[in-house]
């Protein structure tokens, strides 16, 4: 190559790097505005990070968004800015554009009320979730929470119903599934404040993708039978009332370890339904079906589940009472509450489930499903 042809080449090559140094810095500009725009705390962390990693130093013009006034106590301090130019944030988000997925690592698992910096992720959290468009109308959510924490608490309200199940409802058309991963989570691609002890993951799928079991792990299953038409607001009684008169066919006598749950709900075609609204009063319910009450408060819950479900007292007593399908054992399954009742069944034991949605050409409603043993 001669004198002129490299340096026409040199040209070249200076001419490309000055046009993706452009191209940089809009990019850099734009999540910089855009998060100050809309108070995008994670995408702040995120344009902050990267110009951290290619400059070696943090943006001249960072400031932090919506300071608390309130002195930091500690580096996960709920009372604290999420992002400022020296504290490493509590949480991190990332949202691939190219495959419908938000994951969120963080320093504490989201709790039912969030305060400070938790209520900030939490309505990040929805805000990438409500960005999500899915390719079709055959949504499928697949929600994963890992992490080593094996403390006593419901896997659907950790990734569900803490959230809000409204930032859910275009998301899982034909369905969702939710899984509790005891391990380490994968590695945070920023440092937090804290260690990184909880990862969440929401991806959205044209199909639902059932969990790897076969009918050896069955603890009990149902056939498809006739339910009322459920929303988000219906009561685990009405699914209790529903499975408890069913024939169900138990294969384990008694099971008191983790499990998982497979439900096939079909609805008519043109239903309007928030799928994830309906997992816990769905959960609950079953769950409940299969555990005998300990009589404790007998008279006063009957009553009460009579006024409900419109059955008899004396009929409930026996569905409480009745033991033969109780894997999961007997406890005190329900107590008296306001002026209602309130259940407690062992349901933190479920830690997989797929809720799988048919829409159908005929006007019932229909539900079957198993329980599956964890080892």
């Amino acid at each position: 190559m001669d004198f002129v042809a490299q340096r026409d080449r040199l040209e070249e090559l200076e001419n490309e790097v000055v046009r993706l140094r452009k191209l940089l810095a809009g990019t850099l500009d734009w999540m910089q505005q855009t998060a100050e725009q809309y108070q995008l705390r994670w995408l702040r962390a995120k344009y902050i990070a990267t110009y951290k990693e290619l400059t070696g130093g943090l943006p001249p013009l960072a400031k932090p968004l919506r300071p608390s006034h309130k002195p930091s106590r500690s580096a996960v301090d709920c009372n604290s800015p999420v992002i400022n130019d020296n504290t490493p944030p509590p949480y991190w988000m990332r949202v691939p554009q190219s495959d419908s997925t938000v994951e969120l690592w963080s320093t504490a698992r989201l709790p039912f009320e969030p305060k400070g910096w938790m209520r900030q992720m939490r309505d990040d959290l929805r805000q990438a979730l409500h960005q999500i468009r899915p390719e079709t109308d055959k949504s499928f959510l697949q929600a994963a929470y890992i992490s080593t924490d094996t403390g006593y608490f419901d896997t659907e309200n950790v990734l569900l119903y803490n959230v809000g199940v409204a930032a859910f409802k275009h998301l899982c058309l034909r369905g969702i599934s939710f899984k509790h991963i005891v391990q380490v989570p994968p590695s945070c691609p920023v440092t937090l404040s804290g260690e990184t002890a909880h990862f969440y993951r929401y991806k959205v799928t044209p199909t639902a993708t059932l969990p790897l079991t076969n009918d050896n792990d069955t603890i009990a299953k149902w056939p498809s039978n006739a339910c009322p038409p459920l929303t988000q607001s219906t009561k685990p009684h009405v699914i209790w009332g529903l499975l408890s008169q069913q024939v169900a066919t138990t294969i384990v006598r008694e099971w008191n370890g983790t499990f998982g749950l497979e439900l096939t709900l079909s609805v008519p075609k043109g239903a309007v339904l928030n799928t994830a609204g309906l997992v816990k009063p769905l959960l609950d319910g079953i769950v409940s079906s299969f555990h005998t009450h300990d009589g404790s408060h007998l008279s006063d819950v009957t009553n009460r589940l009579g006024s409900l479900t419109g059955l008899s007292s004396e009929y409930i007593e026996t569905l409480l009472m009745d033991s033969d399908k109780a894997v999961f054992g007997r406890k005190r399954l329900i107590y008296p509450r306001g002026h209602g009742v309130q259940w407690a069944p062992n349901d933190h034991h479920c830690v997989v489930a797929t809720l799988h949605v048919d829409y159908v050409d005929r006007k019932e409603w229909t539900l079957s499903g198993r329980l599956y043993a964890i080892p």
